[in-house]
């Protein structure tokens, strides 16, 4: 989907839209799509619809004129005429209203190939997820190699000449305990 608009957006006017778009919004006004116009569940539309395709499976009273395809969906509803090549129309949808059959074969979509398959919300989410987990996992393999070579220098140097202590640190702590073992067995 190159667009989406989301339930609770509403617009009054005319949509003209360039791609695939998802509309889960409300519309009181005509919409120009030069591709894909997908009308989600939650999709009120009020008003002529002219696309290449559209695919509706929420409400809309208008009309549709689609150069390829129109889809109506299980459970959705239009009121309004129909103008396209190809009709398909799901047991259970709600269609009041004329069609009418284009014996023209469309061109293809001057935007872009007819996409397959919309991707539901739940899609588009999962792939989100799945690019923050990746970028996650990027970010901690870059501090674990920052860190690595923070401490290899440490691990190189060899302090004082103390072999294998690798630090002024451990250096410290080695003549804190021969100043103890010395302090204890002077007593």
């Amino acid at each position: 989907m190159d667009s989406y608009f989301e339930k609770g957006v509403k617009l009054k006017g005319t949509l003209r839209v360039k791609g695939a778009v998802h509309f889960d919004g409300e519309l009181e006004g005509d919409v120009h799509s030069t591709n894909h116009f997908v009308v989600g569940k939650t999709g009120d539309v009020r008003g002529t619809v002219r696309s290449y395709n559209v695919s509706n499976m929420g409400r809309i009273e208008g009309d549709i004129i689609a150069e390829n395809k129109v889809t109506l969906l299980q459970d959705s509803s239009l009121k309004g005429d129909i103008t396209t090549y190809h009709l398909v129309i799901d047991e259970g949808s709600n269609f009041e209203g004329s069609s009418r059959m284009t014996g023209k074969k469309p061109k293809e979509s001057l935007d872009a190939k007819v996409p397959e398959k919309t991707k539901s919300k739940e899609d588009i989410a999962r792939e989100m997820i799945e690019r923050d987990s990746l970028l996650k996992k990027e970010k901690k393999a870059e501090e674990k190699e920052k860190v690595a070579a923070t401490d290899a220098p440490a691990k190189e140097s060899k302090g004082w000449g103390l072999k294998g202590w690798g630090s002024k640190t451990g250096l410290f702590l080695l003549f804190g305990l021969m100043g103890t073992f010395f302090i204890s067995t002077s007593l």
